[in-house]
């Protein structure tokens, strides 16, 4: 009796869809999208679930999840989404006093890094291996949080180490600029992925879909590759 009062509460499940992702990803990628699918399918509700740690998901609560990594998750059913690309962005202001930053100027400037995160997250000390800085000493700024490390390097604060994915719209509106040439991409993907034993209901199948649709504008994008790189704004 009362499973059946509580599902009367909560209305019809099945027009409900659990989403889990990293916090970084729902935060930087997914949410700011959402309006597009609130206004083709207004009838369902989406139910978060966000972990840095894709280990700290219950399984048993998850219809669908977007999840970076090398693939090969047995138990799932997966979908690539698009791929990444890191590289050093700053402010505006701060590209500017350091107009002449090459990647070996790196370790003398103040570094916000993100840490504390997946085991797989890449750090600055990745990225300077990358560079061929790996022996070199560096000072950091450390963050637990992607979009707080953004945060500061858009507040003049130092140079934060960015996936290309999570901050075209930073870059668009002028809040961030690269620095340096330094560019190299990210060693695994972007998923979708579902448990492959559960059918997906017919919303977590709308939603499939929706996600695969801005997934294909996104890989529509320029290449940062192609795109002019630049420590000023000009």
């Amino acid at each position: 009796m009362a499973d059946v009062a509580r599902d009367i509460k909560r209305g019809d499940r099945s027009r409900n869809v659990t989403i889990a992702s990293t916090d970084t990803t729902a935060t930087m990628w997914l949410v700011p999208r959402m309006s597009d699918f609130w206004q083709r399918h207004p009838d369902i509700m989406i139910d978060y679930q966000l972990a840095e740690n894709s280990k700290s998901f219950p399984p048993e609560e998850m219809k669908l999840r977007i999840r970076y990594g090398l693939g090969g998750w047995i138990n799932d059913v997966m979908e690539p989404l698009f791929d990444d690309w890191l590289y050093p962005v700053c402010s505006p202001a701060f590209a500017a006093r350091h107009s002449g930053a090459a990647i070996a100027s790196l370790p003398e400037l103040p570094l916000l890094d993100v840490d504390w995160v997946a085991p797989d997250w890449i750090t600055w000390e990745d990225a300077l291996i990358h560079g061929g800085l790996g022996a070199r000493a560096f000072h950091v700024r450390r963050f637990g949080k992607f979009s707080l490390a953004m945060q500061a390097a858009a507040a003049d604060q130092g140079v934060a180490l960015a996936w290309h994915r999570m901050i075209t719209p930073m870059l668009a509106r002028g809040e961030l600029v690269r620095i340096t040439d330094m560019i190299f991409p990210a060693p695994g993907s972007y998923y979708l992925t579902w448990n492959r034993n559960r059918k997906l209901s017919p919303a977590a199948s709308l939603l499939r879909d929706w996600i695969h649709d801005q997934a294909a504008t996104e890989r529509a994008q320029p290449s940062p590759q192609l795109q002019p790189c630049r420590a000023s704004t000009g």
